[in-house]
């Protein structure tokens, strides 16, 4: 009890009580905000997926522009011939060193979200006349050294995929664009997909 008579115990409680009550309404409040932010984020507006769609797009075709350019690097060292189909993930990442270019943004959970154009399989460069409209890598639903034909493209990017070619300028086609696009320069056989999901070995 101080001089005048007061209790300072009292006081004491009294302050106690409010801190407490001032901690457990920022507590409230905090807990408030990440339930509201948990709901925002798991309903996103329509406009709001585009916009992810859109930049997972703009990134997807940043790797196969990537794969493209690596692709032809390879193609300097080893007499300006093509990568092999059965492993060109492998081939190419000497050129390339980092794991995320092959992994497309939107099929994260896969090693590699591209496939090689199987009917390039070492082929000297000098024999294709239309590089630019051949193509060399494209959207695929996935493995590890896939290679194959138009029938693995995979137009999972705004009804169309990403597609490189052989020149090593890479664009975004259409899903009924693709079957107009130069698959088999040299009118070639035995495209049937190969290639492995597993775990890459680079």
């Amino acid at each position: 009890m101080d001089e005048n008579g007061r209790d300072d115990s009292r006081d004491t409680t009294l302050i106690l009580v409010a801190s407490a009550a001032a901690v457990l309404l920022l507590l409230a409040v905090a807990a408030f905000g990440l339930t509201r932010a948990g709901r925002l984020s798991s309903s996103a507006s329509p406009s709001s997926q585009r916009g992810l769609g859109a930049a997972q797009q703009t990134s997807c075709l940043a790797n196969v522009k990537q794969l493209d350019l690596a692709a032809l690097m390879y193609c300097q060292d080893y007499n300006a011939t093509w990568v092999m189909s059965h492993n060109w993930c492998d081939a190419i990442y000497p050129y390339i060193k980092n794991q995320s270019v092959y992994v497309c943004p939107a099929m994260s959970q896969v090693p590699c979200g591209y496939a090689c154009n199987a009917h390039l399989n070492g082929v000297l460069l000098k024999k294709l006349t239309r590089p630019s409209e051949t193509v060399a890598f494209y959207d695929a639903l996935g493995g590890w050294n896939l290679s194959g034909d138009l029938s693995l493209a995979d137009s999972r990017h705004n009804g169309g995929a990403n597609v490189g070619y052989v020149d090593g300028h890479a664009k975004w086609v259409t899903a009924t664009g693709l079957s107009s696009l130069l698959w088999d320069p040299l009118g070639t056989t035995g495209t049937g997909a190969t290639g492995s999901t597993g775990a890459p070995t680079p």
